[in-house]
C-alpha cells in the first residue's frame, strides 16, 4: 500500500493508491477536509466535502446508482430532484402522494389514464374545471 502525503502552509494532503488505478486523495484545510475517489481517468467519482455546516457528498459519473435491499430514506427540511432531460418515477406497487398541504402541477399538457379501472375525484369541496373546451365522453 502506498501512501503518499504532502503539506503546505494552508494544506495537507494524504494519497492512497487503490486498486484499479484508483486514488484515494484526502486534503484537511482550515475550512474542512475533502476526501476524494478519483480514477485512472483523472476524474472524480466520490467526493466528500467535510464543512461546518456538515458533509456534502457527491457522486460522479455517466451513471451512478444507490441501491438498498429494504428501505432508502431521504429526510431533509427541504428535497429538490432535477433531471436535466427527464425524470422517472416508477414503482411495482402503490405509489402515494401524501401532504397536509398543496399539491401544484404544472406542464405544457397533463394526462392521466388508468389502465384498468376507474379515475376518482373527491374534493371536500368545490371542483372547478376551466378551460376553452371541456370535453366529455369523447
Amino acid at each position: 500500500m502506498n501512501v503518499l502525503c504532502e503539506m503546505t502552509e494552508d494544506k495537507h494532503t494524504q494519497t492512497l493508491e487503490l486498486a484499479a488505478d484508483q486514488r484515494l486523495v484526502i486534503e484537511r484545510y482550515a475550512e474542512g477536509s475533502l476526501l476524494r475517489i478519483i480514477g485512472r481517468n483523472g476524474k472524480v467519482s466520490l467526493a466528500i466535502h467535510v464543512t461546518e455546516d456538515g458533509p456534502v457528498v457527491r457522486l460522479e459519473g455517466s451513471a451512478v446508482e444507490v441501491e438498498a435491499q429494504g428501505q432508502l430514506s431521504l429526510n431533509a427540511e427541504h428535497v429538490s430532484i432535477h433531471g436535466r432531460k427527464s425524470l422517472s418515477l416508477t414503482s411495482d406497487g402503490n405509489v402515494s402522494l401524501d401532504t397536509p398541504a398543496d399539491i401544484h402541477s404544472n406542464a405544457r399538457s397533463q394526462k392521466i389514464t388508468a389502465r384498468l379501472g376507474n379515475v376518482d375525484i373527491k374534493a371536500n369541496d368545490d371542483v372547478t374545471m376551466d378551460g376553452e373546451r371541456i370535453r366529455m365522453n369523447c
